[in-house]
């Protein structure tokens, strides 16, 4: 009886191991096709960005006029050209609505910033060309990104919910994909060479699968709850230090909560001053995956979303570290930030987050979406 029982949970756990190899294969599939198309698709779309065109038609000089020395028809053109209301209905925004109003807010907001600076100077005139490219740029890669893996997944397993940065807001839970189809948005925009792309499934709660892809060195992460960790195939392991003076640590600014910067860098200050050296690349996906590669042997980082942590956790778990939050609970995913190091070194880390920061502090950066 007791043999027949173990036969059972065994043939459970095989079947278990079988479906998610299943899902990691089909998640490699898409990762590695986004790798590889997804610069194509945003170069076809932007040549037919409407954005774009109101960009490039700015940037042609005035017609040479002897009759006309004058620049307030250049400048009337220049109003004209920047319709961002006629933007604002041409971009690939209407499936936003009603489903992200914080992207919608940052919008307007952004569209009132122009066209109060369009009225000032013309000296504001390449600053706002750079600014227009790059958003119209990072909207494009969010949605070329999101349509590709979103599109793969939920063809294959389509009753499994996705979470991801420009889709849904929450999952009701059970099975979630999670999902950053481009992190390191503003490396990739100025083409510096730090961008990842990030899948990982979660069931119950509990990160079972991640997948970081690394398009531009062409290294796959890839973690299964149980499994271990590999890069490009190859077990990978934590760092063996056992000296915070010895370290090599990442981090990532809080650019999004400038409120905090106080606090942060008098973590920054504690940690640098105790380590060999800390390295900001500017994509978190890839810092997890380079802690769990024995590359980094630690990274910590405030007001992060689910898309950013997911997978990298999970990889840094199989690779033999530790991962929680701040204040040392495994809540991260929806706390917001995180603490992810080789063992010897994640206390310490630990220890500085909690000198500087509480609980009651960032509790409004916390994530409602899962």
């Amino acid at each position: 009886m007791l043999r027949m029982e173990h036969r059972q949970v065994q043939t459970q756990k095989q079947t278990q191991q079988l479906m998610l190899t299943q899902k990691m294969q089909q998640a490699l599939h898409i990762l590695q096709l986004s790798g590889v198309e997804l610069e194509q698709h945003i170069q076809q779309e932007l040549e037919n960005n409407p954005f774009l065109e109101l960009v490039s038609r700015a940037e042609e000089p005035p017609a040479a006029s002897a009759e006309q020395p004058s620049t307030a028809q250049d400048e009337q053109e220049f109003d004209v050209c920047f319709d961002l209301d006629d933007y604002c209905d041409k971009w690939d925004i209407k499936h936003r609505e009603g489903q992200d109003l914080s992207y919608n807010e940052d919008l307007h907001s952004r569209r009132r910033y122009y066209e109060e600076a369009i009225t000032q100077h013309e000296s504001l005139r390449a600053h706002l060309l750079s600014q227009m490219r790059l958003a119209a740029r990072t909207d494009t890669e969010y949605a070329i990104g999101e349509r590709i893996i979103i599109g793969e997944l939920t063809a294959a397993f389509p009753a499994i919910e996705v979470l991801a940065e420009e889709s849904a807001a929450t999952v009701s839970g059970g099975s979630c994909w999670i999902i950053d189809p481009l992190d390191g948005t503003t490396n990739f925009i100025h083409r510096y060479p730090q961008v990842g792309v990030s899948v990982a499934l979660v069931e119950d709660k509990r990160i079972v699968l991640g997948v970081t892809y690394d398009p531009l060195r062409d290294e796959l992460f890839e973690a299964v709850a149980g499994g271990g960790a590999t890069c490009n195939g190859v077990r990978i392991g934590v760092s063996p230090v056992s000296s915070p003076h010895e370290a090599l640590l990442g981090t990532g600014f809080p650019f999004r909560a400038h409120e905090f910067i106080d606090e942060y860098l008098a973590v920054f200050r504690d940690l640098f001053l105790g380590c060999r050296g800390i390295r900001r690349a500017g994509a978190a996906v890839l810092d997890l995956a380079h802690v769990a590669a024995g590359r980094l042997d630690g990274f910590w980082e405030l007001q992060l979303k689910p898309w950013d942590m997911a997978a990298g956790a999970l990889l840094v778990r199989e690779a033999g570290g530790t991962v929680s939050d701040f204040f040392g609970s495994d809540a991260f995913l929806v706390a917001g930030n995180i603490v992810a190091a080789a063992p010897a070194l994640h206390d310490w880390i630990v220890a500085a987050a909690t000198r500087h920061f509480s609980p009651e502090r960032v509790r409004g950066l916390a994530n409602d979406s899962i």
